[in-house]
C-alpha cells in the first residue's frame, strides 16, 4: 500500500511538471517571455523530467530494483530547492508553494524506502500481501 501512496505522489509530481511545461508554453506564445531561449529550454527539461518520473513509476509498481534509485535523487533534490527557497525568506504563494513541494518530497521518499515498499520491490515472500 505505502509503494503505491509513493508511486502516486511521484505520479503527481510528474503532471506538476507537465503542468509547469503547459504553462511555460503558454506564456511563450502569448510573447510575454522576457528570454524565450531560457523558458524553452526550462520547458524541455520540465517535459524530460516528468517523462522519467512516470517511467521511474511504472518501474516501482513491477517490482524494479533499479526504479528506486531515480526516484529518490528527485525527491533529494526537489526538497533541497524547497528548503533553498524557504531559507532564502520567500514569502506569500511562494513560500507555500515550496512548503508543498518540500511535504511532497518527504512523503514520496519516506514512502519509497518503507519496508513494505523495500519487501515487494527486493521480491521477498511477503511481496504481494506487504505492498
Amino acid at each position: 500500500m505505502s509503494l503505491r501512496v509513493g508511486v502516486a505522489v511521484i505520479l503527481v509530481e510528474a503532471a506538476a511538471l507537465v503542468a509547469g511545461a503547459v504553462w511555460g508554453l503558454v506564456v511563450l506564445v502569448t510573447g510575454q517571455a522576457l528570454d524565450v531561449a531560457i523558458l524553452v529550454s526550462l520547458v524541455v527539461c520540465a517535459l524530460l523530467l516528468a517523462l522519467v518520473l512516470a517511467g521511474t513509476a511504472g518501474a516501482l509498481v513491477r517490482g524494479r530494483r533499479g526504479a528506486r534509485a531515480p526516484a529518490l535523487a528527485w525527491q533529494v533534490l526537489q526538497g533541497a530547492t524547497a528548503l533553498a527557497i524557504l531559507q532564502a525568506g520567500a514569502g506569500g504563494t511562494t513560500r507555500w508553494a515550496a512548503v508543498v513541494v518540500l511535504t511532497a518530497a518527504a512523503v514520496g521518499a519516506v514512502l519509497v524506502l518503507t519496508p513494505a515498499a523495500t519487501r515487494y520491490i527486493t521480491g521477498s515472500p511477503a511481496r504481494d500481501a506487504g505492498a
